[in-house]
């Protein structure tokens, strides 16, 4: 079956495209989406659908078909499909069924123009293979879809657009030569039981498969503004790993990509890039995987090793600092900051300045050591805070302009000052409502229906809670929602609603599980056992 798409020559048959003059061929899996749509156009097909038919001898994720509805777009126009959110997509694009004087009198313009290039071509083939001689040899690297472990429904299309993301930067800013996304989709799809070896395995079975020389693999994880990449760089001499932060999907990628093309390839970039030693980062990014899970004890010596080899490695003595604090090595732990905040200001590291000074104001006002605060106490929490808020301003940094207003408003909560609190909290609340797709208005949101809650006004209470669980909802953010959750056991509590505070910490802790979070868990099993997790994570 032979169609014309927005003057475009589609073979269902033998899954080819004449576009511009240019043969192209169509993917096996995306060819198969093609036909599938075309056939039930008279209907919205859904995911599920699409995936069990087309790829039904393999485990998938959802991603690969958002990459063959991208192919389609780019091949044919990108009205031809609408997708519908949450269900599926369907056919949209008007077309023509070529007969065959149709085609013949296409064939005979094809046939003119196809002998008038005849001649250029061969001279483009022989100027090719000339060139090529004098070339070396570029290394190949071949990027792996980005796991995505943000806490949110709205970076599913991480995987494998920031994938493309990356190859893009590769390509723009080194002189290796990227393998491009198709054809590493299609050796994850051919290689048998992939998915379920382990990742070396997987990593050598690619590399053999597709001849590279370097394998990238990516997950991201963080918030909103507040994005973390932990990346391995396989190579054949070894692996390399590291965590790049950054305040948006797109810088962090690029990053990454100053990274490789430092260790790899001849950068086009000129400007200098920092560059930590390998074991430095490999330490690092080890000791982050213990902190994740809050296993502390080994977290620390792998932070310690690696500021020792990188006294400048700024996010290192944040979690070694951090790590102890939350073993109860408060002092260690505020030294170690105040270092941070010297380091900083030399290395014009305004995020990690920022980080530091918050991070002492919170751990003052938090110190569970201190069971009873002295107004010296919050004075000097109130101080740092005020810092905080300052410098942000300072560097127009919305998200922790916000995140300062908000430790200020549990300062003057904790004073007993609610209208100041009040006021703090809503001005959080308005900077973190400019932010797109930000989930960060729970955290103002719970303090203003703690608040309400102890002015009595439990009708304003609730709205507040009802206001922040449409959020998470909205978002399917699982981790804010426990937190709210429990800051509404919390409340049904101090009013003696005890069954329903406990139902409510139960759902709490059932989300928890269901996330495999343990973080999450220690945080709803503190509520039960009524002892306070101040752990930082």
């Amino acid at each position: 079956m032979q169609l014309l798409i927005n003057n475009i020559e589609v073979n269902l048959t033998s899954g080819s495209v004449l576009k511009d003059n240019n043969r192209i061929n169509i993917r096996a899996k995306t060819l198969q989406v093609l036909q599938c749509l075309i056939k039930n156009r008279d209907r919205i097909v859904t995911k599920n659908e699409l995936l069990s038919d087309i790829w039904r001898d393999v485990v998938v994720q959802e991603q690969v078909l958002v990459q063959s509805i991208k192919e389609i777009r780019d091949l044919l126009g990108i009205d031809v499909i609408k997708t519908f959110p949450r269900q599926g997509y369907r056919w949209v694009g008007e077309y023509t069924e070529l007969n065959k004087k149709t085609k013949g009198r296409r064939s005979l313009v094809l046939t003119t123009l196809l002998l008038l290039g005849i001649g250029l071509l061969a001279i483009l083939v022989w100027k090719s293979i000339k060139d090529s001689s004098n070339i070396n040899q570029s290394l190949k690297v071949a990027v792996m879809p980005v796991v995505n472990e943000m806490p949110d429904s709205q970076h599913q299309w991480l995987p494998l657009e920031g994938m493309n993301q990356l190859i893009y930067q590769l390509n723009g800013k080194t002189s290796l030569s990227v393998i491009d996304t198709n054809n590493v989709l299609y050796a994850i799809e051919h290689i048998d039981n992939y998915v379920g070896l382990a990742m070396e395995e997987q990593v050598f079975l690619l590399r053999q498969f597709l001849s590279a020389d370097i394998i990238v693999r990516t997950r991201l994880t963080g918030f909103p503004q507040d994005f973390q990449l932990h990346y391995a760089i396989y190579s054949r001499h070894g692996t390399e790993r590291g965590i790049e932060f950054s305040t948006s999907v797109e810088s962090v990628l690029i990053q990454l990509a100053k990274v490789v093309a430092k260790r790899f390839g001849e950068s086009s970039n000129s400007q200098q890039v920092h560059y930590q030693s390998d074991f430095s980062n490999e330490a690092f990014a080890s000791g982050v995987e213990h902190y994740l899970v809050a296993d502390y004890v080994n977290a620390i010596p792998l932070f310690r090793a690696a500021l020792l080899v990188n006294p400048e490695f700024l996010a290192a003595r944040r979690f070694l600092a951090t790590s102890l604090t939350n073993s109860g090595a408060l002092a260690e732990g505020i030294n170690l900051m105040k270092e941070n905040i010297i380091h900083a200001q030399r290395l014009n590291d305004q995020r990690e300045h920022l980080r530091a000074v918050l991070m002492l104001g919170f751990w003052l006002l938090n110190d569970e050591q201190n069971s009873s605060h002295k107004p010296d106490d919050f004075q000097q929490a109130e101080a740092y805070l005020q810092q905080a808020r300052e410098l942000a301003e300072r560097y127009q940094d919305k998200l922790f302009i916000a995140y300062s207003y908000e430790e200020l408003g549990r300062v003057k909560y904790k004073q007993g000052q609610l209208d100041i609190a009040k006021e703090y909290f809503s001005i959080a609340l308005t900077y973190h409502q400019s932010f797109r797709n930000s989930y960060g208005q729970t955290a103002a949101l719970i303090e203003l229906a703690k608040i309400a809650a102890t002015e009595s006004q439990v009708k304003l209470s609730e709205e507040y809670f009802q206001q922040a669980l449409k959020i998470v909802n909205d978002n399917d953010v699982p981790v804010n929602k426990v937190f709210v959750l429990l800051a509404k056991a919390d409340v049904l509590n101090a009013h003696h609603q005890v069954h329903q505070a406990i139902t409510t910490a139960n759902s709490a802790m059932e989300i928890a599980k269901q996330s495999d979070n343990q973080y999450l868990i220690n945080k709803v099993t503190a509520w039960f056992n009524q002892s306070s997790d101040k752990t930082i994570n």
